[in-house]
């Protein structure tokens, strides 16, 4: 019985056997075939990585400057997103900081501080854009001013006026710069804003002696005594602003700056004033002027002897005891007619005086006096940081 039982077992053993290896074949192809689809599945797998990896880089473009800082700081962004967005720094201190000093036409020595925003890559519209503070005043060139009109001074009519030029303004100022930073044009800018301040130009003539004479508007004058005809301009430098501008570099943040532009201004005011302690002679040959009925009293003359200088009282006194019984005016040898006292502000000679030294001023000065603009043309050195 134990030999039948031991022989079953063996047999069945050496069954099982021989099944495992006959079924081995199929068994390890499907196994091969299972591997294969998983490889294949993983190697699908790195394609749906490999593509999102690529949407993903285009969506890491940044929008803004605490994106691209933030991005730039990982190490993982690959190379070809960094290279474009990152920032080699973040500045320093006083970037886009600037100084200027110059001069200008009608403004006389200038300064501004102002500041242009830096470039960015990540943003359009930064590198377009700039501030400044101007400031221009003609207090700095005084003596060089006075020295100047002395040398050269205002003719009215071949009359010599000399004098001085004073004024003040501030402005505020946004540049903009339509070319960014492209090579060259990038320094050209179109300005606007707003100033305040004032601007004059006094000028005056001296007559002082026996025969001092001057014409205006083909009247002959003289004066006895002393006189000092006055002229000048004043404007409020009160208004907008527009203009263009070019910084040119020199060397590394050293520039040469030019601005052009114009203050809408109100008219211009202009005063003309004669004083003095002296007579006023007048003669014309034009019959476009009647002297006679500019011509002064006797009476008055008479009355304003005492007042004069005592180098002139005799002479004038002379004059006067000349004169025919009967008559009512005072002429001299030379054909000059009295018309009045220095300082008699309400006589009608004294009046046209002034009146023409008015127009013939308002003409030499028309940049200024014939608009409402106040033209402003600056040029100096700028360094920007």
């Amino acid at each position: 019985m134990k030999k039948v039982l031991s022989s079953l077992i063996v047999a069945t053993l050496f069954s099982t056997a021989t099944f495992a290896q006959t079924a081995n074949s199929p068994l390890k192809s499907t196994f091969d075939l299972t591997t294969k689809d998983f490889v294949d599945d993983f190697e699908d797998d790195d394609d749906v990585i490999s593509n999102t990896l690529k949407s993903t880089k285009s969506a890491l473009k940044p929008t803004s400057k605490y994106d691209a800082t933030k991005l730039s700081q990982k190490s993982e962004v690959p190379d070809n997103i960094k290279q474009n967005y990152e920032e080699k720094d973040d500045g320093y201190l006083l970037e886009g900081f600037q100084l200027g000093v110059g001069v200008g036409v009608l403004g006389g020595a200038n300064a501004h501080l102002g500041y242009r925003i830096p470039r960015r890559d990540y943003n359009f519209w930064k590198n377009r854009f700039g501030f400044r503070i101007d400031y221009n005043s003609w207090k700095p060139l005084e003596s060089s001013i006075e020295s100047y009109l002395e040398d050269n001074p205002i003719e009215l009519e071949d009359n010599e006026f000399t004098g001085m030029i004073t004024g003040t303004n501030y402005g505020a100022l946004v540049d903009f710069y339509p070319f960014g930073n492209t090579y060259f044009l990038g320094n050209f800018r179109i300005s606007g804003g707003y100033y305040t301040g004032d601007f004059a130009v006094d000028t005056y003539m001296t007559k002082k002696g026996l025969n001092e004479t001057f014409e205006m508007n083909n009247i002959e004058y003289k004066v006895i005594g002393d006189a000092t005809l006055r002229a000048s301009v004043e404007a409020d430098v009160k208004g907008p602003y527009a203009g263009i501008g070019f910084d040119f570099q020199l060397l590394y943040g050293l520039k040469l700056y030019f601005d052009a532009g114009v203050v809408f201004i109100d008219n211009p005011k202009i005063a003309t004033d004669l004083s003095g302690k002296g007579t006023l002679w007048a003669k014309s040959e034009s019959s476009e002027y009647d002297i006679d009925e500019l011509a002064g009293s006797l009476s008055g003359l008479s009355g304003y002897i005492d007042q004069l200088p005592d180098e002139y009282k005799s002479t004038v006194q002379g004059l006067v005891n000349n004169v025919s019984p009967g008559a009512t005016k005072v002429t001299d040898g030379e054909g000059y007619t009295y018309v009045g006292s220095v300082d008699a502000s309400n006589n009608e000679a004294i009046q046209k005086l002034l009146e023409d030294t008015k127009n013939e001023y308002s003409d030499e000065l028309d940049i200024i006096t014939d608009s409402k603009i106040f033209p402003m043309v600056k040029v100096g050195l700028m360094l920007r940081f």
